[in-house]
């Protein structure tokens, strides 16, 4: 919260906070870097494995048949000569220290531990478009939330006009009413109109700061934080290639990208169950150490070329592999329908986008007519020459106008934040 910028806060920043602060992108981040761990998971099997182990032995019981021409000797705890045992064949039995080292490195497993490895790297590169995407999604719902408290902010500048103006128009009938030129029944219209803008707008106020409270909570900030808001200082461009716009997409969306990595990981993973009775070669190098006390100690050294062949295994590398072909149908088939929702969502949004700049056009003509209106009831009712009941009719016209002209502008706005959204853009 301390670096927060002061108020006036545009919706760049507020972007820009929501994509450092907001717990969807820290956890599309921690996504990453599981997926990188995986990796280093998969390639240990080609590594070298080091094994140590020491221990020390003290013989309980020793049972030698072969001494004394084939007769048995028998010897237990040193000290329990009682049970009638040899201890000089005793101390023929292994006591003492024992160390083993171990090293052991795959050779070749036909490609198992390649195609982990590909398919682990293949899923951080998904892990790697999540993130792109949940930063995306997230500006998106901030952008679209500012715009929000945008609309709502200016419906009730609006309407604190249209207020403030009728409260101009009934002092004017309490005036024309007190001097015998004014109707009783304009008073009461005008107080009426009055307070019904007064009611509006309190709705609208009320409705902005619920909208503050949502816009906060996506820019990861405390609620309670002050800001304002101000409306973006770009023009929406209306004209574009609806074809060049949709390869665009097609190449840029985070979510295509992510499922293009999602069925390269599953082809290197159908490959890694198909070589699941492939043999192993692996190479072992042993380094044994023990004592037999009191005798010297003695030391080997074992290096082994082994080949291991799980020729069968009861079904279940056959199952893996059918599970991973599966796998591979069902990521293609959801690759071709996202890549078939993009082109939808980007054609729709063009749409949407060419219908609110036309609504937008037409509504600023209609609050010029609105205002004008206004003057001439106005002017008509000041000269005697019109009814009180035709100015409160123009205002409220243009307050209509004045409304719908607000409610373009955010749909106009919206359209274009639904087309960057559809394109793929970057916030």
């Amino acid at each position: 919260l301390n670096n927060l910028p002061q108020p006036p806060v545009t919706m760049e920043e507020a972007v820009a906070f929501g994509l450092v602060y907001h717990e969807n992108v820290i956890e599309a981040e921690a996504a990453v870097a599981q997926a990188v761990a995986r990796i280093a998971q998969a390639r240990a099997p080609a590594l070298p494995d080091i094994n140590f182990s020491a221990s020390y032995v003290e013989p309980l019981y020793y049972h030698n048949a072969s001494n004394r021409g084939g007769g048995a000797n028998f010897a237990s705890i040193p000290g329990l000569e009682a049970l009638g045992g040899n201890l000089s064949a005793f101390n023929q039995a292994a006591r003492g220290p024992q160390e083993q080292l171990a090293i052991r490195q795959m050779l070749y497993d036909f490609n198992r531990t390649r195609s982990a490895v590909k398919a682990a790297e293949a899923r951080t590169r998904a892990a790697e478009a999540g993130v792109r995407k949940a930063k995306q999604l997230l500006g998106f719902e901030i952008s679209r939330s500012y715009l929000e408290l945008l609309q709502s902010q200016r419906l009730a500048q609006v309407q604190l006009v249209s207020a403030e103006n009728q409260l101009l128009h009934v002092e004017e009938a309490r005036k024309l009413h007190s001097t015998g030129l004014g109707l009783p029944i304009d008073v009461v219209r005008a107080q009426t109109q009055y307070a019904d803008l007064v009611l509006m707008f309190t709705e609208s106020r009320n409705q902005a700061l619920i909208d503050r409270v949502e816009l906060a909570t996506f820019m990861g900030i405390d609620p309670r934080t002050p800001f304002e808001v101000v409306a973006p200082d770009v023009e929406v461009e209306v004209e574009r290639d609806l074809n060049a716009m949709v390869t665009e997409a097609l190449g840029d969306r985070p979510a295509i990208a992510q499922s293009q990595a999602e069925v390269e990981a599953q082809e290197y993973t159908l490959d890694n169950a198909r070589a699941g009775n492939a043999p192993r070669i692996t190479t072992t190098l042993n380094m044994q150490a023990s004592q037999v006390l009191p005798q010297p100690k003695t030391e080997q050294m074992n290096l082994m070329l082994n080949f291991e062949w799980p020729i069968f295994d009861g079904g279940l590398s056959l199952a893996q592999a059918r599970e991973a072909e599966a796998g591979l149908v069902s990521v293609k088939a959801q690759l071709s329908r996202l890549q078939r929702q993009v082109v939808s969502e980007v054609t729709l949004a063009y749409v949407k986008l060419q219908t609110a700049a036309q609504t937008y056009g037409l509504t600023t003509v209609e609050v010029a007519g609105a205002e004008e209106s206004v003057r001439v009831a106005n002017g008509r009712y000041r000269l005697g020459l019109g009814q009180f009941l035709e100015v409160l009719d123009a205002e409220q016209a243009l307050l209509t106008a004045r409304t719908n002209r607000v409610n373009a502008l955010a749909k106009l706005e919206q359209a274009d934040a639904d087309l960057q959204l559809a394109t793929g853009k970057e916030w």
